[in-house]
């Protein structure tokens, strides 16, 4: 679901593989990377435990890139 709307939105989403990603301070993990162009070009590495999303890049419509990782 949209989160401003009660409307369902299908996304398709792709696995292009693994790559080892920093999860933290001083830590690594392999993690699957994932993309989408749903609303805007999303990639994100996600591991098999928690806390699951380790990295996500977001480019918005409009352009603007946000970077979220873990800490």
């Amino acid at each position: 679901m949209d989160e401003n709307t009660t409307d369902i939105r299908w996304a398709t989403f792709t696995v292009t593989g693994k790559e080892m990603v920093e999860a933290g301070p001083g830590r690594s993990v392999i993690a699957w990377v994932i993309n989408t162009d749903d609303n805007g070009k999303m990639t994100f590495w996600i591991t098999k435990t928690a806390p699951y999303v380790i990295k996500l890049i977001y480019i918005y419509p409009n352009g603007i890139k946000a970077v979220y990782t873990m800490m």
